[in-house]
């Protein structure tokens, strides 16, 4: 599969990004992601099936503090920098996961979370996106609004090689997409 990465400072959204992925709802009640959690989808990019993992970094590494990033981000195909549409300061959060992460993923998507909760934030961060060259999107978990089209968005940017031609995708094989995707728990107990 397609390795998809969430990160962003703590409370942005991420985690429940990856339960409307996953479970098509989310919880009403915030739980912080101790660890990490991740969780498989199958996305249909441009007519073809592809099978995408993601990952959910809980916020990890927001501090500054020594992480192991390179076991972490092994093999991400996107970074999905994360930050609440809602809060201005959460946009500075971008930058600093950005260079954190420049030299270890090749691609990145800036995707706003909580846009159901206003707006605020979203001209700053799709400014911040714009003078990196970067795609942003802006999406609601509560509500599902734009999350299948980041979904799409990042898949089809994984398949892309570094020299921005497409790769042909691994097609899932049928008993794979007929088969019900197993959904990890979200809870704070759950490890990867």
């Amino acid at each position: 599969p397609l390795k998809l990465c969430l990160v962003g400072d703590p409370r942005v959204g991420k985690s429940s990004l990856l339960q409307r992925i996953s479970h098509d709802f989310i919880l009403d009640t915030y739980e912080p992601t101790v660890s990490t959690e991740q969780t498989t989808k199958v996305v249909n990019v441009d007519g073809v099936d592809v099978k995408v993992q993601l990952w959910d970094t809980g916020g990890f590494g927001a501090s500054g503090a020594e992480t192991n990033w390179a076991s972490y981000f092994f093999n991400c195909a996107v970074a999905v920098l994360a930050y609440d549409a809602s809060s201005p300061a959460t946009v500075e959060g971008i930058e600093h996961w950005y260079h954190q992460l420049k030299d270890q993923v090749a691609r990145f998507v800036v995707v706003a979370c909580k846009s159901d909760s206003g707006s605020s934030a979203v001209k700053d961060g799709e400014s911040l996106a714009s003078a990196r060259g970067l795609t942003h999107l802006v999406t609601s978990s509560r509500t599902g609004a734009g999350v299948s089209e980041m979904l799409a968005e990042c898949a089809r940017k994984a398949l892309r090689g570094s020299a921005g031609k497409t790769q042909e995708p691994l097609p899932v094989p049928e008993q794979e997409l007929q088969q019900p995707q197993p959904a990890l728990p979200f809870s704070s107990s759950s490890s990867s």
